[in-house]
């Protein structure tokens, strides 16, 4: 053309190279079977730090279709003419944000691996795992690599359904750990559909009480153990927030204090002559 533009499919081309199908038919280019099929983009600046998009990123026959960005910068993904996600120099997943610094405080900062980042203004999750099997729910695993180079969970938590009738449904959060020498995870832990705390668990033993927790063999439950004595353990409110007892815990014993119950005073002494008074 006239313009010095290259035109492929088209008389009256308005790039450099304008290529335009006929048909349903797309372009097409096709590598070496040894090479596989790719495309390159070089900035006017560089002569380096290619980018590439194609298929074949092993070996010419692997179908692995793959996005590279050679040069030591970021991989920026976007919709609307506006940036939605990137994979930065390091590696790191940034979505919604540039940058992966996330601050301890107001000074001190360090680099994450993966940021996920929302504006949300209302009571909407900024994060949805769905899981079309409606029996198993939805789960997060924690995983670490082990001696031998494997990835192994060894921390799960997982929301799962009791009820999935359309317009009854009901679940449960459960947390589960692995102990040394077990094949796998095992439940330690539940928050139930009504609100209810099982520890050691999977059932309420009570529907009236929030917190349950069972006690296997001959040692465990709770253990309070503070930094300094004289601690209150455990202190009991009304229903209009006013104490009416503690449990404190001392150097070498422990006080049950209430408002009026005799049962939990402390230092009684018999009244004499009481029947004269």
């Amino acid at each position: 053309a006239s313009t010095n533009n290259v035109g492929i499919g088209t008389g009256s081309p308005s790039r450099v190279l304008d290529v335009v199908a006929s048909g349903s038919t797309p372009p097409r280019i096709t590598g070496t079977s040894s090479n596989g099929g790719y495309l390159d983009f070089h900035n006017n600046a560089a002569t380096t730090g290619r980018f590439r998009v194609g298929q074949g990123y092993g070996s010419g026959t692997d179908n692995i279709a793959f996005l590279n960005n050679e040069a030591n910068a970021s991989l920026v993904f976007g919709t609307n003419n506006t940036e939605r996600m990137r994979i930065d120099s390091n590696g790191a997943l940034l979505l919604g944000s540039t940058s992966r610094s996330v601050y301890y405080n107001s000074v001190d900062a360090y680099n994450a691996s993966a940021v996920i980042k929302t504006n949300v203004s209302n009571e909407v999750a900024d994060l949805v795992i769905t899981n079309g099997n409606n029996d198993f729910g939805s789960s997060v695993d924690f995983a670490r690599t082990n001696s031998a180079g494997n990835d192994v969970r060894f921390a799960t938590i997982s929301a799962q359904p009791t009820n999935t009738t359309a317009g009854s449904e009901a679940g449960v959060i459960r947390f589960y750990t692995k102990g040394t020498g077990d094949s796998n995870v095992s439940e330690r832990m539940r928050i139930d559909s009504s609100g209810n705390l099982l520890v050691g668990t999977t059932s309420v033993f009570d529907g009236a009480y929030t917190l349950q927790v069972q006690v296997t063999g001959s040692t465990g439950g709770i253990i309070i153990e503070p930094q300094a004595n004289n601690y209150t353990a455990m202190r009991f409110n009304n229903s209009s927030g006013t104490q009416v007892g503690d449990i404190v815990g001392g150097a070498s014993s422990t006080s049950y204090n209430t408002s009026s119950d005799y049962r939990l005073k402390e230092n009684v002494t018999p009244l004499d002559n009481a029947s004269d008074r």
